[in-house]
């Protein structure tokens, strides 16, 4: 087997580890010793992983990389049920990848926070196709440009985020935690959008 083989199955044999430890016990618990209980050696991790920062951040951008992936090929296909409920399918089947999801953009360790924006950039992406979608669909107000549409949006995600996060905490069963979130998103929007009054006529 070629030392580039070899490197490789060890990385995924450490990444499959390591995100059952994160998913399962959060950033803070989480242990390297205890990945190391898989089976591991703790040099290997350190040979490719630096830090236990460097390795948390590699399952992150590995969950948001294959939450997009996986999104993308279903919401192609004729039969796609939509967007929210491809995001909500991959949740459903991927339960470590659904909990380090909800740490990293509920409750994200704050000292990585700015390396946690910057591997969104992906998801983040597939989100604005998607808005880009709703807006092709309606007439935006006289004076806002397509541009200030997204930036409101951007800020608006990062505002529903915080707001969950102060009316939730991390020990809640993820599954639950994971279906509020996704379907208070599709509100959020809807909000957002269409407001919350109708316009009396004078």
């Amino acid at each position: 087997m070629k030392k580039e083989e070899k490197t490789k199955i060890t990385r995924e044999k450490i990444l499959t580890a390591a995100m059952n430890e994160f998913g399962s016990r959060g950033y803070y618990a989480a242990s390297i010793n205890t990945i190391c209980g898989a089976g591991i050696n703790k040099g290997l991790i350190y040979h490719n992983f630096k830090t236990k920062d460097d390795l948390y951040l590699a399952c992150i951008k590995r969950t948001f990389d294959d939450l997009t992936a996986s999104v993308r090929e279903e919401i192609s296909q004729d039969s796609s049920p939509g967007y929210t409920e491809a995001r909500l399918h991959f949740f459903r089947t991927h339960e470590m990848e659904a909990r380090l999801f909800m740490e990293a953009v509920v409750w994200p360790p704050k000292e990585l926070a700015a390396e946690i924006r910057a591997l969104r950039s992906e998801i983040d992406a597939l989100n604005q196709e998607e808005f880009r979608k709703i807006l092709s669909t309606c007439t935006l107000r006289r004076g806002v440009s397509e541009e200030d549409a997204f930036e409101w949006f951007r800020t608006m995600q990062y505002a529903y985020n915080a707001s969950f996060q102060m009316q939730t905490t991390p020990g809640e069963p993820y599954d639950r935690l994971i279906e509020t979130h996704e379907k208070g998103a599709v509100r959020f929007l809807d909000r957002m959008m269409f407001g919350i009054a109708e316009k009396k006529a004078h």
